[in-house]
């Protein structure tokens, strides 16, 4: 098949699939450089969340640690005033024995709700 061209239109032509060609090519490069990119920002976006939600644990965790450190000795000093320096074990319950008043401590609300009130923690 032979086509009748002038010069004037074979240039074009060859200028047309030159164009053609590099723009296909740098779309093609463009797509896969961009397809790269993305991957490692992604990557480095996950990389700082996992960073951020490590740091916000760390920090919730101490938090949690020096609020019950906090409501346990509350709960020391409360158990010592009525009288837990002093424990028996009878019958297995746990007996508080200030000068003989025979506190029976287990099965007792009392001195859980207490705690509770002051701390706002459950207490067992």
């Amino acid at each position: 098949m032979k086509f009748n061209l002038k010069l004037t239109h074979k240039i074009m032509l060859m200028v047309f699939a030159v164009l053609v060609i590099s723009i296909t090519g740098l779309g093609l490069i463009s797509t896969i450089k961009s397809s790269d990119y993305l991957t490692d920002m992604a990557k480095t976006d996950l990389a700082h969340m996992t960073t951020m939600t490590k740091g916000m644990c760390r920090l919730a965790a101490e938090d949690s640690r020096i609020k019950v450190k906090g409501d346990l000795e509350t709960a020391r000093l409360a158990f010592e005033q009525i009288g837990g320096a002093h424990v028996i074990m009878e019958n297995g319950q746990m007996i508080l024995d200030p000068q003989g008043a025979h506190r029976v401590i287990d099965n007792n609300t009392e001195f859980v709700d207490d705690i509770t009130k002051r701390t706002g923690s459950y207490c067992t």
